[in-house]
């Protein structure tokens, strides 16, 4: 999906959050992209790992998205591929939801992908 709405040019590069970015797949495929892309995640080991991955290309950094705010914003594009799928709660859910909607630009876009993906494991871009 990600792939197909960049290559398309569905979405315009500009600036960008990449909400549960892991090691930092997706945000390195966006940045080959011309995106300008933040990605935050909870794990520090998996920032560690974005970061050394990136050479600088994207800004990683490790918060905890429910409760503190993702630098760099507002954002034009906010993505993330399995993060609101993990909340039980419904006040988590709609925290999460409201923290995108404050992150974001009006008329800002966030696709967001429920469920797993298949597909081999890739070193950029997205399953």
């Amino acid at each position: 999906m990600l792939v197909e709405m960049i290559e398309s040019r569905a979405v315009a590069p500009g600036r960008t959050l990449e909400i549960g970015c892991g090691t930092g797949t997706n945000a390195l495929y966006l940045a080959q992209h011309g995106f300008e892309v933040v990605g935050v995640d909870i794990s520090p080991l998996a920032v560690e790992k974005a970061r050394s991955k990136a050479n600088g290309r994207c800004r990683f950094e490790t918060l905890d998205f429910l409760t503190e705010t993702a630098p760099g914003g507002p954002f034009q594009f906010v993505f993330d591929r399995g993060v609101l799928h993990v909340f039980d709660e419904d006040g988590e859910r709609a925290t999460f939801a409201e923290n995108v909607a404050g992150a974001l630009v009006g008329g800002g876009v966030w696709p967001s992908v429920f469920g797993g993906a298949g597909g081999p494991p890739r070193e950029q871009g997205p399953p």
